[in-house]
């Protein structure tokens, strides 16, 4: 099954902002720029924060062969367990866990595959 057969599975609404196009699934968020510019992290969050408030989602980067790369879209990942796993096991030394407010990123250890979780975003 190659990626264009399963691009609309979960996919709950579009959002058509101002200087963003999102497309919302039931796991994650694929959010790109309308005029193709590259998305900063401040953007990314922006966005996220609109869209699903205060959830902790993630950014994964998976090995090369398992990239499909048409555009700048980034995508945010999301699920109850995920979200539990990461607050529990995933904080920066400068985490106020009084606040409970993720506010860095963090370079995790590989995962399976060769994959890395590479920021968090709350």
């Amino acid at each position: 099954m190659n990626w264009k057969s399963t691009a609309h599975i979960g996919l709950i609404s579009t959002h058509e902002l101002p200087d963003h196009f999102v497309r919302e699934y039931s796991d994650r968020l694929a959010i790109w720029r309308r005029d193709g510019a590259r998305l900063g992290w401040e953007e990314i969050q922006a966005v996220k924060c609109l869209i699903w408030g205060d959830r902790t989602a993630v950014e994964v980067y998976p090995p090369p062969a398992s990239c499909v790369n048409l555009r700048h879209t980034r995508h945010l990942w999301w699920s109850p367990s995920l979200e539990a796993s990461v607050r529990e096991h995933c904080r920066h030394p400068e985490f106020d866990r009084a606040n409970g407010d993720v506010i860095a990123s963090k370079l995790d250890e590989p995962r399976p595959g060769n994959s890395r979780v590479i920021a968090i975003v709350r």
